[in-house]
C-alpha cells in the first residue's frame, strides 16, 4: 500500500449535449476515491450547458496510489423539480481516472464520459490530478515538474514545425480546449499565443515517436 494526498481540479467539460429550449438544466460534477465513497467533493453549478467551467479544486488524503481510482458523476440539476416532487439532479454519465494515470507522473488532460455528448456520443471532463506527499504543494506554475517524472520539454521550432505540417483534428481539438480555457482564466496574450502554448502543453504529453509524424513535411512538399 502506498498511500499520498490527491490534489485535483476539475477544470470543466466540454462537446456535453445541449439542453431543450426552454428548461433549464445546469451541469455540476462529483468526485469521489472508489475505496472512500463517503468522501466525495462537488462543483458548483456551472451556467454553460455545453461547454461549462468549474476551476474546482480540492483535495483527498490516504489516497492508496498502488490501486485507487478516481471516480467522477455528471449530473444536471432541473430547475424547478423540486417544485414538481422530482430529484432535482439527474445522473448524466460517469467517468473514471485508474491511478496509473496520476502517479507516479501528474495527469492533465480529459476522461470521457460515455453518452453525455450529442446523439448519445462521448463528452469529455477536463480535469488535473496529482500525487503528492503530505505537505507538498501542487506547483500552479506550467513549467514545473512533477516529482518522479523526466518531463518532456517542447521547444518553440518543434512545436511551429507541427503547426507547419498540420495537426490532426483530434490533437487540434484538445489544444483548442486547452487554449479556450486559458482565455476564460484570464490570459491577455491573445488567441494565437493561447493555443501556441496549449499546443505545447498537449505535445509534452506525448512521446517524441508519436508527434514526430505531425512535424513531418507533407507529402510533394519541400
Amino acid at each position: 500500500m502506498s498511500l499520498r494526498t490527491m490534489k485535483i481540479n476539475i477544470v470543466g467539460a466540454r462537446v456535453l449535449a445541449t439542453q431543450e429550449v426552454g428548461r433549464c438544466k445546469q451541469p455540476l460534477c462529483e468526485c469521489f476515491v472508489e475505496s472512500k465513497p463517503d468522501a466525495k467533493v462537488r462543483t458548483s453549478l456551472a451556467a454553460d450547458t455545453a461547454q461549462p467551467i468549474w476551476n474546482y479544486e480540492a483535495e483527498f488524503h490516504d489516497v492508496d496510489v498502488s490501486k485507487d481510482t478516481l471516480a467522477f458523476s455528471l449530473y444536471r440539476c432541473e430547475a424547478g423539480a423540486h417544485d414538481l416532487g422530482q430529484a432535482a439532479e439527474v445522473l448524466i454519465s460517469k467517468g473514471e481516472l485508474p491511478a496509473a494515470h496520476f502517479f507516479p507522473a501528474a495527469f492533465e488532460g480529459e476522461v470521457e464520459l460515455p453518452g453525455a455528448g450529442p446523439y448519445g456520443g462521448k463528452a469529455f471532463l477536463v480535469v488535473a490530478a496529482r500525487a503528492v506527499e503530505p505537505g507538498e504543494e501542487l506547483s500552479t506554475d506550467a513549467g514545473s515538474v512533477p516529482a518522479g517524472k523526466d518531463m518532456r520539454l517542447v521547444s518553440d521550432e518543434e512545436v511551429k514545425a507541427v503547426m507547419e505540417a498540420g495537426v490532426d483534428k483530434e490533437l487540434e481539438a484538445r489544444a483548442h480546449t486547452r487554449a479556450y480555457y486559458l482565455w476564460e482564466n484570464g490570459s491577455t496574450k491573445g488567441a494565437e499565443a493561447d493555443y501556441f502554448e496549449a499546443l505545447r502543453t498537449e505535445l509534452s504529453q506525448l512521446s517524441p515517436e508519436v508527434v514526430r509524424p505531425f512535424a513531418q513535411p507533407a507529402a510533394g512538399g519541400a
